[in-house]
């Protein structure tokens, strides 16, 4: 049996003549110390921008190349006419036998140049093959010798190259045979192996400008609720809540009016405000997160020290979901602040009837006749905080709030989509963006292999092109900032996310935050680490959110006593899909 190259026949051959004389070659014992090459492209033709050779022989005994002609041949008028199986005629002026004579001499000489060394005494021929005929015309221009016929079909194909090999070594002989490692040095330079992979950081761009257009296609929600006066947008991790959120903020102030756009982690506050600080609407938008919103109210009224002196010592659970608001409402009363439109970004964060009821004293017509937006997640995001009332949400809409579904993820890649569903049993929605790199898990024992685990991942990534600043570490416990990352040894230290530093991040710097202080945030490449549980609603929380995180890339470290956890949530979600 010839080695064949490539090792099958492509579907998108049509040549049923081709396909034949194919399976023919392959199957033939005789042709063992050969190897044929199918379809070799020809860029160095002597007078054609391209030519091709149909089957490439290459073997001890010489190099042969063969033309094949399927179905019907005529020659009138000194013109070729060739007819395929469905009667469609190909005309030609040049004929198989010059076609393949031609091919055969380019190649001869591309060959002698590149191997100077055995390639000028090796015997060097064609021949011409036509599987559905007899082709038994006579003429100056070609020898019977050299033509397969459909008769000849009955015999194994090495009989032909045998017979081809004869006539050629009568018109050229003493030739030398091509050693088995003259044979490879051919075959490579002719149609050698090789794997030319795309760098990872222009794969990842690429990808990135593919999310960035889907998720400009997601204003469309935007466009369709436009004369709603009150709305919910739902929709999961990577849907593009607070990007529709900006985007409503936006046109909201392009048009006058004033606008209060919120949010529970006061680091996305940070970093939405760095988003509008150089556009023109700026300021008729005020972002802010909740809690520090009350914080400034307070602290331009009367109220401010009376409100330190009761928030001295208290549990920190009692501080924000009662003294805050209850201050804040105290306070209002006396600043007298309105707005035109509430906006409310990751709002299962907050959905708590403390809250708004503070809220509706600073929305024009308050909640129930005033204009407002909420973006939120209730089903994977709530956890974290334990802050979502199911019921403050009946109760809003029960101010004609109309509600719009947003289907699709534009943020993450289906890999990092898949990996997120696994590992935290929540629904994340089907991302637009099918291709991407495989969500890579890594196990440790202790600090120590995590420590090593984390800086090898890193110098991988980076010495692979990718920028620093795409990397950013999240970790569950803060206990994790003082044993794993500040043990780190890279070649610069690691700058922690802080409400201060968010607009203006180092992109020469790896970065690194709490999964819950990052939350509403994202980057291209997210290192999840200490994974220590997998098994309790609040860890699939922040599981859920922390892999969302990821644009393009997601690695994550866990301990290696989840080994059979981790395996069981494999074949479950492979059963489920």
């Amino acid at each position: 049996m010839a080695k064949m190259i490539p090792p099958y026949i492509h579907r998108d051959v049509k040549s049923n003549a081709e396909k034949r004389i194919y399976t023919l070659i392959q199957n033939d014992l005789q042709l063992k110390e050969w190897t044929c090459i199918h379809s070799l492209g020809l860029a160095e033709h002597t007078y054609k921008i391209q030519g091709e050779i149909d089957f490439l022989m290459v073997g001890p005994k010489g190099v042969l190349c063969l033309e094949v002609k399927g179905g019907n041949v005529k020659r009138k008028d000194g013109l070729w006419y060739f007819s395929d199986k469905y009667g469609q005629i190909t005309k030609k002026t040049e004929g198989p036998f010059r076609q393949i004579a031609d091919a055969h001499f380019s190649l001869k000489q591309s060959l002698s140049v590149k191997f100077p060394e055995f390639f000028s005494n090796i015997l060097f021929g064609y021949g011409v093959l036509f599987p559905d005929i007899e082709f038994n015309i006579s003429s100056i221009e070609w020898s019977n010798e050299i033509i397969y016929n459909r008769s000849d079909r009955l015999y194994s194909f090495s009989l032909y190259v045998e017979r081809l090999v004869k006539f050629w070594e009568m018109k050229c002989p003493q030739k030398n045979i091509l050693s088995n490692s003259e044979i490879q040095k051919i075959v490579d330079y002719l149609r050698g192996d090789f794997e030319i992979i795309k760098p990872l950081n222009f794969k990842l761009d690429e990808r990135e400008e593919l999310s960035i257009r889907f998720t400009k296609d997601q204003y469309r929600a935007l466009d369709q609720m436009e004369f709603n006066d009150r709305m919910f947008f739902r929709g999961t991790a990577g849907t593009g809540k607070t990007l529709l959120a900006i985007e409503k903020a936006r046109r909201l102030a392009a048009t006058g009016k004033k606008v209060l756009l919120l949010c529970f982690n006061k680091i996305l506050a940070a970093k939405l405000n760095s988003l509008l600080a150089k556009e023109e609407v700026k300021n008729t938008i005020e972002v802010e997160s909740l809690h520090k919103y009350f914080l400034n109210v307070i602290k331009r009224s009367i109220w401010y020290q009376e409100f330190k002196v009761s928030s001295k010592d208290m549990p920190l659970d009692k501080l924000y979901r009662q003294v805050y608001p209850n201050y804040f409402i105290k306070a209002i009363h006396e600043v007298n602040e309105e707005y035109n439109y509430l906006i409310i970004d990751e709002g299962q964060d907050f959905l708590y009837e403390r809250y708004f009821i503070a809220l509706d004293y600073i929305l024009k017509g308050g909640l129930a006749c005033g204009h407002w937006t909420i973006f939120y997640d209730p089903s994977n995001q709530a956890q974290m905080y334990n802050n979502f009332d199911e019921a403050l949400v009946g109760k809003l809409k029960g101010f004609g709030a109309a509600e719009y579904y947003l289907d699709f993820n534009c943020r993450n890649t289906k890999p990092i989509v898949d990996a997120a569903s696994l590992v935290s049993g929540y629904a994340v929605e089907k991302t637009r963006v099918q291709e991407g790199e495989p969500v890579e898990y890594l196990y440790y024992v202790d600090d120590r292999e995590q420590i090593e685990l984390l800086k090898n991942t890193i110098t991988n990534l980076q010495s692979n092109g990718l920028s620093y600043g795409d990397i950013t570490i999240l970790y569950p416990e803060n206990s994790l900032e003082d044993r794993i990352i500040k043990k780190l040894e890279i070649d610069h230290i690691p700058i922690k996310i802080t409400y201060e530093n968010v607009g203006l991040l180092d992109y020469n710097r790896v970065s690194y935050c709490s999964v819950q202080a990052y939350k509403g945030l994202e980057n291209k490449i997210i290192i999840l680490i200490g994974l220590e549980e997998l098994e309790n609603d609040w860890i699939s929380s922040i599981n859920y959110v922390a892999m969302t995180r990821a644009k393009q890339m997601l690695v994550v470290l866990l301990n290696r006593n989840l080994r059979g956890s981790m395996g069981n949530k494999f074949i479950n979600f492979i059963q489920s899909s």
